[in-house]
């Protein structure tokens, strides 16, 4: 078992510092901290803070409703439409080569002659994709509640941080972990990248009515992660603050796609322990 637990560090940490090192990953998190900043600011110089004080203070005076839930709810769509995005088709493509790297690097031949079970392998794989972008994200996240609250104003950041930290560790978990392992019998990095974009695109042409709506079946199995994106995109999703993140419906994204994961990993892993008999 301690053997395990140590190869299994080794690899998440190994996987941890190759996905910072090649920028893509620091890249994507920049963009997603410098667009919802840019959004504070602009919406700060639209409206100015006195105003939006005096919009949540008129809100909750003459209409009933708690300026300071609209207001949350504002920055949460603000904020959730490029990082939802980002993270659902960008994301995806990027980690996709976490697998055929080691082939093209060599590094797989060195780890079979190792004795490492291919269950830790995989699993040190994703575990270290999730982990470096949700370093991404805490990073993010930080920075963007301090945007907000400095140029806007005061709102929920429960429900703010809940987004960020659940909603992104959610498709990070899912679409992440699933394209790594889709990927994972491509010979280079760049049949890799294809590969996703191929399916992810099926995915979108299958989901033709995303926008539309998301109860149904197509919804649920498609790498868009429909559910879990329109939580945080539809007005009609909010109540009151705190914004819960789980719903009937992104229970049960959650549950279906992390059926998907492990489905993907089971295929994955006997298709590697077949070649590693036959080698």
């Amino acid at each position: 078992m301690h053997v395990t637990i140590s190869q299994l560090s080794g690899i998440v940490a190994y996987e941890f510092r190759m996905h910072w090192r090649r920028r893509s990953l620091l890249v994507v998190t920049l963009a997603m901290t410098l667009i919802t900043v840019v959004l504070a600011v602009v919406t700060a110089g639209e409206m100015g803070q006195d105003s939006m004080r005096q919009l949540v203070s008129q809100l909750d005076q003459e209409q009933g409703a708690h300026g300071i839930d609209v207001l949350t709810f504002t920055i949460l769509f603000a904020t959730w439409a490029p990082v939802g995005g980002a993270l659902a088709f960008v994301l995806p493509v990027l980690v996709a080569d976490t697998i055929p790297l080691d082939e093209q690097l060599r590094t797989r031949e060195l780890l079979d002659s190792l004795p490492l079970a291919i269950g830790v392998y995989l699993a040190g794989k994703v575990a270290g994709v999730f982990m470096a972008a949700m370093t991404g994200i805490v990073f993010a996240a930080g920075a963007t509640a301090i945007s907000w609250w400095v140029f806007v104003g005061p709102y929920d950041l429960v429900s703010y941080l809940q987004m960020w930290l659940l909603g992104s560790g959610a498709l990070i978990a899912l679409n992440g972990s699933l394209a790594v392992l889709l990927a994972a019998g491509q010979p280079t990095r760049r049949r890799a990248a294809l590969l996703i974009i191929m399916i992810w695109g099926v995915g979108v042409v299958a989901l033709g009515s995303v926008l539309a709506g998301d109860s149904n079946l197509v919804a649920y199995l498609s790498p868009m992660r429909a559910p879990i994106i329109m939580r945080y995109t539809r007005f009609d999703a909010y109540s009151s603050t705190p914004v819960p993140f789980l719903s009937a419906d992104t229970a049960q994204a959650l549950a279906i796609g992390l059926i998907e994961v492990i489905i993907a990993a089971l295929v994955v892993w006997s298709w590697m322990r077949r070649r590693a008999q036959r080698a």
